[in-house]
């Protein structure tokens, strides 16, 4: 039987986008009028690690209320009802094309990436890291050129941004993480950690591989990544080539966390100094219409066949025997709930396979199996097919998209019981990113870990659950209020006794307190016998501003500026034994003229007298430089100690110079394995710690 392609628009039939080390990803065959799914069916050499679900979940369930046009939105976890319970992401298809894809285009002799293109698409990533870090607190952990978009507009998508909590339940080196799921990840003390410092080195790879036009090879990262710098050109638009500048290849260094001391610690120092290197006159151009450019060109060069629907040259070696190559999906029926039918490549039935496709010829609606195996072999590679079910919901003409577990015969599933209850009452309870209900709640649920959430006015609280059969359990949970929604001034006058009135209304007397001040620009008058002092202040929500005000003399124009302290540490500010503020206030509104200010951490024995000159209207940064204490360390037997990331020799160790403040040491002995332990060194007197190894 000759195979003939199945028509694109077959309904319901769910094709491979594309494949990598994490697994292979589906999108829908035909077009829709709504945003089409895209489903990520993970490896079940990754989720046999048993914490690798539930940490998903998890990060799943706390980023659910994230959206922003830089990231694809997550819709949900869920598990296939093939025989190994395939775990699958599900979240919004993204239009466009994947970085890797593109890269590898360019590698073919095709269209030029030039180095401003590059810088652009940098430039992207860079803020949309940046942003998911100041809103969820929370790392990709998974940036790569496999999992980066780039829409037909010329920009930057972020896809697959939850899987980093679960990537690091697995444990791997450093090695393994690059070699089998192209991950990057810096040289960390013991296994590696998925924080910022990983996004941080991911975006330097995603940079690299911009520059050079390229993805990296196995073997390049990391030992490779010192000579790839070295010989990195900058290219133009036209093809011709110059030395990259000094201060990009400084930035991928730091960016890229090749040296501990001088590298970047957060996206926002990395992203700050890109941006000042980028804003250097005629030096760069990464505004969007060099992508734009590239992208005119790109689409005009030839395409290899098979490219509208890539599939990666694979780059785990384990293979992805269990997900199918082509998925089908029905619409709704209220006779039975539809499910993915999948078809086995087997020589014993092509005697039915042949009776089936006689059959099914005579209505062209329907999914024909036979259809499939010709479109994979139109160019799709081949697998053994399994016996896997994935429900498909399409309703209103495909507008909301669900999956679900369907069984012929559905086995008694243990249960256990729950009951929640919060303070205040009526608290939002999700489970697994369902909705339940309010509280108090009491529930059943299969046993098992379960991720639950309870929202209320302010941050809603993520927590990991396990139901035991049989059991109930009880949840307490204390909800946070709602963030700030006004801000507040502290005024002090000299001499005290002064009215107040903000926004003319009257507050009192000095010293008081203004709370409950909507945020934004507030106008304040200071009026005595002597003098009338009149001074704006910009209010910022949850915050105390503070304004000092001399009365000595009638005042025109701005009386006063501000004082920020920049310090690593909580520092409080005195003049003349009297407080005025403490770093965490952002600006300290004091007279204009020469202040002596002392500054001091109680806790760590910083004491440090500073002159400032406050200028009338302008803010004033006063800087902290922490001195050093000294800290003596001892184990028994003996250990190789670690400060920070830096090994410092065996103990016994004694009077270590270090910066006051706390330090993270860890202790390491070849029989007795590794302790962490925060010590905290302070400006007053030597530090001495001693541990025994063989004490847990």
């Amino acid at each position: 039987m000759s195979p003939q392609p199945a028509p694109a628009s077959a309904p319901g039939i769910l094709l491979p986008a594309f494949e990598d080390g994490l697994g292979r990803r589906y999108r829908p065959g035909t077009r829709s009028s709504e945003t089409p799914p895209e489903i990520l069916c993970f490896r079940h050499e990754l989720t046999d690690v048993p914490s690798f679900e539930f940490s998903l979940r998890e990060r799943v369930a706390r980023l659910a209320e994230f959206r922003h046009p830089y990231f694809a939105r997550i819709r949900k976890v869920d598990r296939l009802s093939d025989e190994r319970g395939t775990v699958a992401l599900m979240s919004d298809c993204a239009p466009g094309t994947r970085l890797v894809e593109i890269l590898a285009a360019v590698e073919r002799s095709g269209p030029v990436l030039s180095l401003d293109a590059a810088l652009s698409l940098v430039r992207q990533l860079s803020s949309a890291l940046t942003l998911l870090h100041d809103h969820t607190q929370v790392s990709h952990g998974a940036v790569a050129v496999e999992r980066l978009i780039i829409t037909p507009n010329a920009r930057l998508f972020v896809v697959e941004h939850v899987i980093g909590a679960a990537l690091e339940q697995l444990r791997y080196s450093r090695e393994r993480y690059w070699n089998e799921l192209r991950v990057a990840l810096p040289m960390s003390v013991g296994l590696p950690h998925f924080d910022q410092r990983a996004d941080l080195a991911q975006l330097g790879t995603v940079a690299l591989s911009l520059i050079l036009g390229r993805r990296l090879a196995d073997d390049e990262y990391p030992g490779g990544i010192e000579d790839l710098i070295a010989s990195a050109s900058a290219r133009a638009a036209d093809g011709s080539r110059e030395q990259l500048p000094t201060e990009l290849r400084d930035w991928l260094r730091r960016t890229l966390q090749l040296d501990t001391r001088h590298s970047y610690t957060t996206l926002a120092a990395a992203q700050t100094a890109l941006e000042q290197m980028l804003s250097a006159e005629g030096r760069f151009n990464a505004d969007v219409s060099a992508v734009e450019e590239f992208l005119t060109a790109y689409q005009a060069s030839p395409k290899p066949a098979g490219s509208s629907m890539p599939v990666e040259q694979p780059v785990a070696k384990p293979s992805v025997a269990t997900v199918p190559s082509v998925m089908r999906i029905e619409p709704p029926s209220s006779a039975f709930s539809p499910v993915t039918q999948i078809e086995e490549d087997d020589e014993e039935e092509e005697d039915a396979t042949a009776a089936d496709d006689e059959t099914d010829s005579n209505d062209a609606s329907e999914w024909q199996p036979a259809a499939s195996r010709r479109m994979m072999a139109a160019g799709f590679v081949r697998y053994k097919w399994v016996a896997l079910g994935l429900v498909i919901a399409l309703a209103a003409g495909g507008a909301v998209f669900g999956a679900r577990r369907m069984f012929s015969a559905a086995p008694v599933v243990p249960t256990g019981a729950i009951t929640i209850d919060t303070s205040p009452t009526a608290g939002q309870v999700e489970v697994d990113g369902v909705a339940r209900g309010t509280t108090p709640l009491r529930l059943s649920l299969p046993a098992g870990a379960h991720v639950l959430t309870v929202r209320g006015e302010g941050k809603p609280r993520v927590i990991p659950i396990t139901i035991k059969a049989d059991t109930e359990i009880s949840q307490y949970v204390e909800l946070p209020a709602a963030a700030a929604a006004t801000g507040q001034v502290q005024i002090r006058s000299e001499p005290s006794g002064a009215r107040v009135t903000v926004d003319g209304i009257s507050h009192g007397i000095t010293p008081l307190t203004v709370a409950e001040l909507a945020p934004g620009e507030h106008t304040v008058k200071v009026d005595s016998d002597v003098a009338t002092v009149t001074q704006a202040v910009v209010i910022e929500a949850g915050i105390t501003a503070s304004l000092v005000v001399p009365m000595s003399a009638t005042q025109v124009g701005p009386a006063s500026g501000w004082v920020s302290i920049s310090a690593p540490f909580a520092m409080d500010l005195y003049e003349q034994g009297r407080m005025l503020g403490n770093s965490g206030i952002d600006r300290i509104m004091m007279a204009a003229g020469k202040h002596d200010i002392e500054i001091s951490n109680e806790p760590l024995g910083f004491r440090e007298m500073r002159t400032v000159q406050v200028t009338p209207g302008k803010l004033t940064v006063i800087s902290v430089t922490l001195p050093k204490g000294t800290l003596s360390l001892n184990a028994v037997p003996w250990a190789n100690v670690v400060i920070d990331g830096e090994s410092v020799g065996e103990t016994p160790i004694g009077n270590l110079s270090l910066p006051i403040g706390p330090h993270e040491v860890v202790f390491r002995n070849p029989q007795l394995g590794e302790q962490r332990r925060v010590i905290v060194v302070n400006a007053t007197s030597p530090v001495r710690f001693s541990i025994d190894m063989a004490k847990k």
